[in-house]
């Protein structure tokens, strides 16, 4: 969060930078079905899928989670890539209902639990081989808490994976000319990998990678609104943009200066 330097580590602070209103709003403008898909995917989001692709045991016939599982398009690829049975955790009721049209769409099964997954208790829930988020801790003061939900909806030896956007380096001052509302809804320093093994010692993770990927993103910088102002900077945003996609391994060369993403994977205690 801009202007706080709050530790990742800090369990009595789990306020949300953003909240359900907010959430059900951003869902409503939502146009279905989506899916991941890697053949049709652009180069940034392939490095994301790849990250999966290097982990995820392909035809294990396991059991996925994604927390903040809105509107389902990874966990969509994740069941028809690795096989993987879809559930997925969401606080928003319009986003459950979306989830769950998305997925009919898709023909795809899926189980959806419609509740906060920081509020209570989730022994009631199984316990899965996958558990991931895709840009859900970085709304948080502090993550921690919504880390540890990760760790206890995990099998022991399960495999977890965060996700989040990196808005650092370079990133930084451009967000604040084209889209400064946007940095008020994330907490910068969980963007920051480095402090990440705060938690990791903590919740007695086994790190199997930890870095940036997908290169250097311009689409993150589009304005949203539709006025001539938003149009004139996003011409030259969509045109770097288009140049990165044409030399796909630039989005190989990554750095927590200039780099899209940020993910974690992670082997929870007690693998046999």
């Amino acid at each position: 969060m801009p202007g706080r330097r709050a530790d990742v580590s800090q369990p009595d602070d789990t306020t949300a930078l953003t909240d359900e209103a907010f959430w059900d709003a951003y869902w409503r403008q939502l146009k279905l079905p989506v899916a991941a898909d890697y053949s049709r995917a652009r180069p940034y989001e392939k490095e994301i899928l790849a990250v999966f692709g290097r982990f995820v045991d392909h035809g294990a016939g396991g059991r996925a989670v994604e927390i903040g599982g809105a509107p389902g398009g990874y966990l969509a690829y994740i069941a028809r890539t690795f096989g993987y049975e879809a559930h997925a955790i969401d606080s928003s009721p319009v986003g459950c209902g979306k989830l769950k049209e998305n997925f009919q769409l898709l023909d795809l099964p899926v189980t959806v639990y419609c509740r906060d997954a920081l509020a209570g208790d989730l022994s009631d829930l199984p316990r899965f081989d996958l558990v991931y988020s895709l840009g859900l801790i970085e709304h948080f003061a502090n993550p921690l808490p919504m880390i540890r939900k990760h760790v206890e909806l995990a099998k022991p030896g399960g495999l977890i994976v965060l996700g989040l956007p990196n808005f650092l380096g370079l990133s930084r001052p451009i967000l604040k000319l084209t889209r400064p509302e946007t940095l008020g809804k994330h907490n910068l320093r969980t963007m920051d990998v480095r402090t990440w093994v705060v938690f990791e010692h903590e919740l007695g993770l086994e790190v199997l990678f930890r870095g940036y990927v997908g290169g250097w993103e311009p689409r993150i910088y589009a304005m949203r609104q539709h006025d001539l102002r938003s149009r004139l900077v996003n011409f030259p945003i969509r045109a770097a943009a288009r140049v990165m996609d044409s030399i796909g391994p630039a989005h190989r060369w990554n750095s927590r200066a200039w780099s899209g993403y940020a993910m974690g994977v992670y082997r929870t205690p007690g693998a046999p």
